[in-house]
């Protein structure tokens, strides 16, 4: 349970299956261990854009460009906002 990518994977989970504020949770634990992870930064501005909080999507979405700057789909979800 305190392991970022069971805390990620189950948060995603949850997301898939309508649950924003539970997702939100669980990813937010993830990034609490480590914050370094493309992936579930990508997560938390996905989960962010939901929750109609753009702004800080967007800033997620930045800091995980910044770990895998060749990711398409992220920069595209930037260019959408």
């Amino acid at each position: 349970p305190n392991q970022a990518a069971y805390l990620d994977t189950y948060g995603w989970i949850l997301f898939k299956m309508g649950d924003i504020k539970e997702a939100h949770k669980y990813i937010k634990k993830s990034l609490e261990i480590d914050n370094e992870n493309a992936e579930v930064l990508e997560h938390m501005g996905d989960i962010l854009v939901k929750m109609n909080r753009r702004t800080e999507a967007k800033e997620f979405y930045q800091k995980a460009l910044s770990f895998d700057s060749e990711n398409q789909q992220i920069i595209k979800k930037l260019s959408d906002l």
